[in-house]
């Protein structure tokens, strides 16, 4: 089955094997009750987790090469693909690294508007970063070859 996601399915199983394609449509016997069975992935929660569990250390990554102010560091992480939605997304993110002693910060007056407060990454965070360097590489690795694997079959 190739194709539409309005292709019907002839049985769940069916359906379920729907994943390599754009999805089907279910018909359940008994009650006529029509399901879209949806490609998994069209389901933006598991990139929502995603993001939630990463953006952290991107953040501690970035202020690895030197301070920034928060606006700054939105604007690059939703340049990089999204990886934030809005700006207001990284203050509780950059209080929570602060109160949990992994970035400090100052203020700063600013040639463009109000004060700016800026973010350093302290040993703390540093160590914090490499580790997560360490576990992601692992972690994206296996991934990959599990990925690589599904693919060849």
């Amino acid at each position: 089955m190739q194709g539409s996601p309005r292709e019907r399915c002839s049985s769940l199983s069916e359906a379920k094997n729907a994943r390599r394609t754009l999805g089907c449509l279910l018909t359940h016997p008994g009650s006529g009750t029509t399901v879209q069975r949806m490609v998994p992935g069209d389901d933006p929660v598991w990139l929502a987790q995603l993001r939630r569990g990463s953006v952290e250390h991107c953040v501690l990554a970035l202020l690895s090469n030197g301070e920034r102010y928060g606006f700054e560091l939105a604007r690059t992480l939703a340049n990089a693909g999204g990886l934030i939605g809005s700006e207001g997304t990284i203050y509780p993110l950059l209080a929570r690294l602060r109160r949990n002693g992994q970035v400090e910060t100052t203020w700063r007056e600013s040639l463009e508007g109000p004060p700016r407060r800026y973010y350093r990454l302290t040993e703390s965070g540093d160590l914090a970063l490499a580790a997560f360097v360490r576990h992601w590489t692992l972690f994206r690795d296996a991934i990959d070859r599990i990925l690589e694997e599904a693919s060849a079959a």
